[in-house]
C-alpha cells in the first residue's frame, strides 16, 4: 500500500503541490506469531519526492526454529536502532492484541521514532528540508522460508500532521497465509 502526502495548503486549494518537511504519523501494528518458527515482516517506510528513504520503522521474524523478532528503524545512512523481541501472544510482545502503538516525526532534521513507551530520536542534517511524500506500508515474508506467519493483521489508523493540519487514513485488514504452518 502507498499514500501520496499532499501539502495542507494543497489539500485547501487542489493545486496539486505535495510534501511536507514537518510530518507526524501514528498507527498500531500487531504482529503476532501462532507457531514456532514462522516468519513475516511489516514496514513503514517514509520517502522524499524522488523516493529516497526519509525514514523507516519496521518489525520482522526471520528466525525458523524459535520465537525471536527485531524492530528497526532506519534513516538515510541505514539502521538506526535494532531491538529484539518476542512476537507472542503475551505481555512481552509491545505489538500483541490492542497494543502495538507507533509513531514517527519529522521536525526538519531531527527524527524520532516510538516504540514500547520509549522515544529515539536522531538528529539527521541531509533531511532538513526534505519534504515526506510517499508513505509506503509493506506486508510479507522473509526470505526462503516454508513457515509463513499464519495469521498478519494489520490495523493502521495515520493520523497524520502537515503544517499544523491533521489528515486521518484509516485502514484494517487482515492477511491470511494458509498451508504454510
Amino acid at each position: 500500500m502507498a499514500w501520496r502526502v499532499l501539502s495542507s495548503n494543497a489539500a485547501r486549494r487542489f493545486k496539486g503541490e505535495v510534501g511536507a518537511k514537518n510530518f507526524y504519523c501514528w498507527w498500531r501494528s500487531y504482529f503476532v506469531t501462532g507457531l514456532m518458527g514462522q516468519t513475516g515482516l511489516q514496514q513503514v517506510l517514509l520517502t522524499d519526492e524522488s523516493d529516497k528513504l526519509i525514514a523507516g520503522y519496521g518489525m520482522y521474524k526471520s528466525d525458523k526454529v524459535g520465537n525471536t523478532a527485531h524492530v528497526i528503524t532506519w534513516v538515510p545512512d541505514g539502521e538506526f536502532k535494532d531491538i529484539l523481541f518476542t512476537p507472542s501472544v503475551y505481555v512481552e510482545n509491545p505489538f500483541r492484541v490492542n497494543h502495538g502503538e507507533c509513531d514517527l516525526l519529522k521536525e526538519g532534521s531531527k527524527l524520532r521514532f516510538h516504540y514500547y513507551g520509549s522515544y529515539y530520536s536522531i538528529n539527521v542534517p541531509e533531511i532538513e528540508n526534505k519534504k515526506v511524500t510517499y508513505i509506503y506500508v509493506v506486508l510479507g515474508d522473509w526470505g526462503d522460508s516454508e513457515k509463513y506467519m499464519s495469521i498478519i493483521r494489520w490495523v493502521i489508523f495515520m493520523l497524520i500532521k502537515i503544517m499544523s493540519r491533521p489528515i486521518k487514513i484509516y485502514q484494517t485488514g487482515i492477511l491470511r497465509q494458509r498451508g504454510g504452518g
